[in-house]
């Protein structure tokens, strides 16, 4: 019931569309809306070639999640998973039934240009994607409550085995709270707002329920 209820309070971040299309995908309903406008402006050849990258991407998408459900371990990020691994098969389904089209039929033995497309960089902004969501779901955690801490702890150890998995981060030279380090270093953010802990007095964010550095609840900070 506790995971249950944490899902259920959090459904805004677990629906968010930041998520569920990931990055510079284009969900197969959508791609029909935008070729179908554009008939006149792309060719039969340059459709297709659009259709064979989506189904490049899809499959490095569908490899990741496979290699990232056995690093993963909370409850609702293993769902999150289960979530989009059965919306990228379905979508999957549709993009291969439109590439066997009949007007594709001189097309069939025709291989995806790669030049393209950078599968490495599509990869990598996935996984930092990835650390943003495990990120946005801890800033909601008062860290108040037993069940509150066991929650926000199996969330910081996913980030960590992600980040030593896929970034590259050694957890163990690290000077500072990993959430700082790869909002600061590896995403990037702007315009972070920070607050001091009046429990440890280390500069936190305004966004997170509580310390980054000493996982205090920021009520009375």
């Amino acid at each position: 019931m506790g995971w249950a209820k944490y899902a259920e309070d959090n459904i805004e971040i677990a629906n968010s569309r930041r998520y569920d299309k990931g990055i510079d995908s284009i969900p197969f309903k959508d791609f029909k809306k935008k070729t179908k406008g554009s008939l006149e402006l792309i060719s039969k050849e340059e459709e297709y070639q659009l259709i064979l990258r989506e189904l490049l991407k899809i499959d490095k998408w569908l490899e990741l999640i496979n290699d990232m459900t056995n690093v993963i371990h909370t409850p609702l990020l293993q769902q999150h998973l289960r979530n989009q691994k059965k919306y990228l098969l379905m979508d999957k389904e549709n993009y291969i039934n439109y590439r066997y089209d009949s007007k594709f039929k001189t097309l069939r033995n025709v291989q995806a240009d790669r030049s393209k497309i950078n599968l490495k960089d599509y990869t990598s902004n996935l996984i930092n994607n990835y650390a943003i969501y495990i990120i946005d779901n801890m800033k909601g955690i008062k860290n108040s409550t037993d069940h509150e801490a066991i929650v926000l702890n199996s969330l910081l150890l996913d980030l960590e085995d992600l980040a030593s998995k896929y970034l590259g981060i050694d957890i163990k030279t690290l000077h500072i709270p990993l959430v700082k380090y790869i909002r600061e270093n590896v995403i990037k953010e702007e315009e972070i707002v920070r607050a001091i802990c009046n429990k440890c007095g280390e500069k936190t964010y305004s966004d997170f329920n509580h310390c980054i550095y000493c996982k205090y609840t920021r009520e009375g900070i």
